[in-house]
């Protein structure tokens, strides 16, 4: 139906040359034409990176401090001296970043905010301090120690950089579906790009300009989305149109391509449903209504002449009925009212409850909700294999690696009670304890 990749040069040239081998066998979905999912999560990453590289002294100035205060074990004991001065009731240990991830950056920064108090007191406990940061070739490259405009700083960028933050981790998991939230982390990411384009701060300004245009590159051109990841939304009765029209004219400034993207949106949908429809409408349905029609054919002549008002009534009534009867099931799913958007709201339990009602439209979702929309997490599933297949391991044969792996991931999913282990344990020692366990002799020739 789909395929999940990050976004590089050659992914879209495997994709496009799978897509004209999936014609040929005629198995694809809507022709393959929206074969092509791009990770969201590696979109962010390209957006933060890109708003990142103007990223202000104030950021630099705390890298420095905190790389200081990490730079021996008497210092950090120094250092958390006055955060027990100071009364700092958080119990998270300063962490420095890896420049070229932009989360760690968040962390780092994230955990320095709640010790203000505690630098200030350091620097001055510690003398080095204050010079070590003004040597160009020291810890701070020459910044100085952080500011009170800095710290100011600081707070904006983590309140922008806490929603990317966020919503890499929300994508990125593995144990329940995330394709129809998809839509709402991107009119999020949009809106408050939006609200930091108006920042008084020139610095942020321009930082949300560039990640706003990088995230145009991929979601704002109406003709070039992935309409798929809009029809989960659709699908959720939570949702439904509404929200999805009126996010979609939130985030375009022109009313003409949200209509665009709106109506792309509603036809891939109907054109879904009615492939779907092929594949799995059988002769029953159209027998039980050649049934119904032909018995009520032969009721009719049977039953004696009404008013001229009743038949009129009758003509009138069954108009409406034969208009029911042409309403296809995504007519009749849109008319519905939405439902209460509640936590813990189970989408999949609301579509088997009313699958009898939908029964090709529940067939579309199943298979819509299956769509992975990042490959976050099928990186880090292959990337247990580097640790499984070590220098010490290196000959397992491939079935051995997937036991290894397969058992690593349902021990992780479960959650054994410890009472439980500490029961087998003991079993287990008494069993031994009955076995002479004294080592035999063996004559080697």
């Amino acid at each position: 139906m789909t395929i999940t990749v990050y976004n590089a040069s050659s992914n879209d040239t495997a994709i496009a040359y799978l897509k004209t081998r999936v014609k040929t066998w005629g198995t694809s979905v809507l022709n393959g034409e929206y074969l092509h999912v791009r990770c969201i999560a590696h979109i962010m990453n390209l957006v933060v990176n890109d708003g990142l590289k103007l990223v202000t002294d104030a950021v630099c100035r705390v890298r420095g401090a905190v790389k200081f205060t990490l730079s021996s074990p008497s210092r950090i004991e120094k250092f958390y001296k006055c955060v027990s001065d100071e009364k700092i009731p958080s119990k998270n240990m300063l962490s420095l970043d890896v420049v070229i991830r932009w989360n760690s950056t968040y962390l780092m920064l994230s955990i320095a905010l709640k010790f203000i108090l505690a630098f200030e007191r350091y620097d001055g406990e510690d003398p080095n301090f204050h010079e070590h940061l003004l040597d160009p070739h020291g810890y701070g490259n020459g910044l100085g120690k952080p500011t009170t405009d800095d710290w100011d700083q600081v707070k904006n960028l983590v309140q922008l950089l806490e929603v990317f933050y966020n919503l890499t981790l929300r994508v990125s998991v593995s144990q329940y579906v995330t394709c129809n939230g998809c839509f709402d982390d991107i009119t999020d990411v949009d809106c408050l790009l939006k609200e930091w384009y108006e920042s008084p701060d020139y610095e942020f300004k321009e930082m949300a300009k560039r990640m706003k245009e990088k995230c145009d590159k991929y979601w704002g051109d109406p003709k070039k989305l992935n309409v798929m990841l809009y029809i989960a939304a659709v699908l959720d009765p939570r949702y439904k149109w509404k929200t999805v029209e009126f996010g979609k004219r939130q985030m375009y400034t022109k009313d003409n391509d949200a209509s665009v993207v709106c109506m792309r949106v509603k036809n891939a949908l109907c054109d879904l449903y009615d492939e779907y429809k092929g594949f799995y409408s059988t002769s029953a349905t159209t027998n039980q209504s050649d049934g119904a029609s032909s018995s009520s054919k032969d009721v009719e002549p049977s039953l004696p002449k009404k008013g001229l008002m009743r038949s009129k009534f009758k003509k009138l009534k069954k108009s409406l009925e034969d208009g029911e009867l042409t309403k296809t099931e995504v007519d009749k799913y849109s008319d519905e009212v939405t439902e209460e958007d509640v936590d813990g709201f189970d989408i999949f339990t609301w579509w088997k409850n009313n699958s009898s009602r939908f029964p090709i439209l529940s067939l579309v979702t199943r298979d819509m909700l299956a769509i992975p929309i990042s490959t976050v997490a099928s990186e880090s599933a292959f990337s247990t294999g580097g640790r499984v297949l070590d220098s010490f391991r290196s000959s397992l044969s491939p079935k051995m690696a997937e036991a290894l792996i397969s058992c690593q991931d349902w021990l992780r999913a479960s959650s054994p009670k410890v009472e439980e282990c500490l029961e087998d344990i003991a079993q287990l020692e008494n069993e031994l304890s009955k076995i002479n366990l004294t080592p035999s002799v063996i004559d080697v020739p």
